[in-house]
């Protein structure tokens, strides 16, 4: 089997989507499996990676750009290589070439095109730009054949939205070190006090819901924030910002480091389809707080030492966050079976499982 994966982001970590597409290029099968990645975020270019270029000067009108980008791209690498099936990390960038090829597939990662379609001012609720961005993932729906998603929320949402039952859902993995490092030792690296909070949109992450909620903490805390670019920090500056340290973007060992050494990871997303940062953080034997939305009581479900919080209530979530620091690490002896079941080694044979059914 030989698939071209078109992904707009790659090398960026702190992106689920962009982990999947790095990690599956580095997947050995056992089978005929072959991998070329079509991207405008590759470092090194190589015969299975190819890179395009998007203008900097499209920047407003990238979407549209890389809909007609990729489109004639993937054309002629398919005329050289004859591929099995052309899969859109992100449907709507495939919207166009769906029209034309039945060999395209495309994945929905998230909820933002339908959920954030308006945005509400006062009384009032005004189209976004997201709104554009529904219509082209409807096109791209309605026309694949088939549309692979992270959860079994985001298939009832896809699928109920846009009304056309071709959803197979693949939950989004973490890196088998993960798995096999697991053990009771992490749980003595923990630097007491410790919170972590990391996300690229990190106001969908719920941002201003946790900066809220510092002020009810009652212990001695270090926040650290990943994923907030330096020039948005001044967006922060009417909260108490004392013992917050932050870091606009970390490699992915780096992050792993940090996770080590963090006692509760915090992440209160308004909006999640999935949320593997969540799981990562428990494989590196961290507290979870987080909310009760979109997919993420799917994903952690199971698993002992996490707490699930309604979104937008910075008292609820201190709460939680003062109940997790002082309760003790409940230790799952079956842990490491449950992350297994995350891991890149059976998500990836899932992954061409669901490809083989089409």
């Amino acid at each position: 089997m030989k698939i071209l994966f078109c992904t707009n982001k790659l090398e960026d970590i702190r992106n689920g989507p962009a982990k999947f597409a790095t990690h599956l290029t580095n997947y050995e099968s056992n089978e005929n499996f072959k991998v070329f990645i079509l991207s405008e975020d590759i470092a090194l270019p190589s015969s299975k990676k190819i890179k395009i270029h998007i203008p900097t000067f499209l920047k407003y009108f990238s979407q549209f750009y890389r809909m007609f980008k990729y489109m004639i791209e993937s054309h002629k690498l398919d005329k050289k290589h004859c591929f099995d099936y052309i899969i859109y990390n992100h449907a709507l960038i495939g919207s166009l070439h769906c029209l034309f090829s039945k060999k395209v597939i495309g994945m929905v990662n998230d909820e933002n095109n339908i959920e954030r379609r308006f945005k509400k001012i006062g009384l009032f609720r005004f189209p976004s730009k997201y709104l554009i961005f529904y219509f082209f993932e409807k096109i791209a729906v309605k026309n694949m054949n088939h549309i692979i998603v992270n959860s079994k929320y985001l298939k009832n949402k896809i699928e109920g939205t846009y009304n056309k039952s071709n959803c197979h859902i693949l939950h989004k993995g973490i890196e088998e070190e993960l798995v096999k490092s697991f053990n009771e030792e992490l749980i003595q690296k923990k630097e007491n006090g410790t919170i972590c909070f990391m996300k690229a949109d990190y106001t969908i992450g719920g941002i201003d819901t946790l900066l809220k909620s510092l002020r009810y903490l009652n212990f001695n805390y270090k926040l650290t924030i990943v994923g907030v670019p330096k020039e948005d920090k001044s967006l922060f500056n009417a909260y108490d910002l004392k013992n917050i340290e932050w870091i606009e973007r970390l490699s992915q060992k780096e992050v792993f480091r940090l996770l080590e050494k963090t006692e509760i990871f915090c992440l209160p997303a308004f909006s999640e389809a999935f949320g593997v940062a969540n799981i990562e953080a428990v494989a590196l034997g961290c507290k979870v707080v987080s909310t009760k939305v979109g997919g993420i009581p799917e994903a952690l479900s199971g698993f002992e030492n996490v707490k699930l919080v309604r979104p937008r209530d910075p008292k609820a979530l201190a709460d939680s966050i003062n109940s997790s620091h002082y309760s003790s690490y409940i230790f799952d002896k079956n842990i490491i079976k449950k992350l297994e079941k995350s891991s890149y080694s059976i998500v990836f044979p899932k992954f061409i499982e669901i490809i083989k059914k089409f």
